[in-house]
């Protein structure tokens, strides 16, 4: 039923070709290269407002979102992303989030992670630490 249904949104010609592209893991979720196609979808909360975001992004896995999207336009955002995470698990809801910056998007990146300048310079400060260690980058010590 499902099927035919979708069969009838298609344009006469069938669906567009897929491009090539490499499969990158967001969490469990393959996404491109040649996987099939996600369905994702984004909150409309204020990630600040943890209570209302985890709401939210539980229904839409409930749903059957496979992964969810969460704007993360200041620091108290971000700092509610790590809690929003741990509530998820807590009720089960292990949909990978992908958290974006919209000031980034509207610049042109498709994507654009939040992170601090203090989170930036911990994790350069980590890498060459393991460089001079003689541990290679990444490597488990």
């Amino acid at each position: 039923m499902i099927e035919s249904s979708i069969k009838q949104c298609l344009p006469s010609h069938g669906p567009a070709p897929r491009r090539n592209s490499v499969g990158v893991k967001v969490g469990s979720i393959l996404v491109g290269g040649g996987a099939p196609i996600v369905v994702q979808s984004m909150t409309n909360t204020d990630t600040a407002d943890v209570k209302g975001t985890v709401e939210q992004v539980a229904a839409l896995a409930r749903a059957g979102s496979e992964l969810v999207r969460i704007t993360v336009n200041n620091a108290e955002a971000a700092a509610a992303v790590p809690v929003i995470r741990e509530q998820l698990d807590r009720r089960g809801a292990n949909v990978p989030l992908v958290a974006f910056s919209p000031a980034y998007v509207r610049a042109g990146a498709l994507l654009a992670l939040y992170t601090t300048p203090t989170q930036a310079g911990s994790q350069a400060a980590h890498w060459a630490l393991e460089v001079l260690a003689n541990h290679e980058v990444g490597q488990k010590v």
